[in-house]
């Protein structure tokens, strides 16, 4: 039997964090059973993405043993400084280490950043399809390198904490969030927004603009626009790209950092995504109805 430590084969991990909480997706071929042990500060979620496990025994902490073959979107939930012990073994499988920082939530709880959390309560081979769904989105803007992203990723991520703080905290006594934020504030962070289009903006800068909470802003645009503020920066870049691409000689590049993107791949992919153009096509077809 191995252990934790010794070589598991085709191993591939992958870590990225946004608004305190922090995902690794690790894709394994286990061959042989493979004891390990966790134990962490932060509250931790493991969720099978899928693949073929053979053998799983695990307990958490004095609890009862659970064993079986956890199947696609079950997961499991480890408490702050609970012991995860167990045995497993899988052909190929595929699965996310979500990790919730301390003060990750103090925007959602409204406190101050270094005030103790409420652990999560334990739970072992549970189904939860909205974290399963953020965590499915997550992963998927993994390996991306953009601003979009990011922002894409914070606002699962404040999603995420929500639901954990309304569904999984120990006690279960967090209110849900006040009223968003107003048209007043909606509006500064639209022209926010129209005035730093071509710089990397995150939910907190675009909070710091209108001086409310991440979640009130949310809520706010939610109620206000109907969309959410990541939605609504992306809709924008893709407003001011098309303008440019329609009325400038612009090299490509350019329109890109023009409207806050990273490369000119990036515009690309982003850009036939949104219109199902590509930004030369759609510069061509302008340029051909206005012949």
């Amino acid at each position: 039997m191995q252990t934790a430590e010794q070589p598991i084969l085709g191993n591939r991990k992958i870590t990225r964090e946004w608004a305190g909480v922090s995902v690794t997706v690790s894709s394994e071929r286990i061959v042989d059973p493979v004891e390990w042990v966790s134990e962490h500060a932060e509250n931790l979620v493991i969720v099978n993405l899928g693949g073929v496990t053979s053998r799983m025994e695990a307990r958490l902490g004095r609890g009862s043993l659970y064993t079986g073959a956890p199947t696609l979107g079950e997961l499991s939930v480890v408490p702050a400084g609970e012991r995860f012990a167990g045995v497993y073994q899988a052909n190929r499988v595929r699965f996310a280490d979500v990790l919730f920082r301390p003060g990750g939530f103090s925007d959602e709880q409204g406190l101050a950043s270094n005030q103790h959390i409420t652990p999560f309560r334990a739970s072992l081979g549970v189904v939860d399809p909205f974290l399963f769904g953020c965590v499915v989105e997550l992963a998927k803007l993994m390996e991306a390198d953009d601003g979009q992203s990011d922002l894409f990723g914070e606002s699962i991520a404040h999603a995420l904490k929500l639901h954990m703080l309304r569904l999984h905290a120990a006690n279960r006594q967090v209110s849900r969030p006040e009223n968003g934020a107003g048209k007043v504030e909606v509006a500064k962070v639209q022209r926010f927004v129209e005035e730093h289009l071509d710089e990397p903006l995150t939910l907190t800068r675009l909070a710091g603009a209108a001086d409310v909470p991440v979640h009130h802003l949310i809520a706010g645009f939610r109620q206000v626009l109907g969309t959410s503020p990541a939605r609504y920066v992306l809709c924008q870049r893709m407003r001011r790209a098309r303008w440019l691409l329609a009325h400038s000689a612009m090299a490509l590049a350019d329109v890109a950092y023009s409207c806050g993107l990273s490369s000119q791949s990036h515009l690309t992919t982003t850009f036939r995504k949104e219109t199902g153009l590509t930004p030369a096509a759609f510069r061509a077809q302008f340029r051909g109805l206005g012949a």
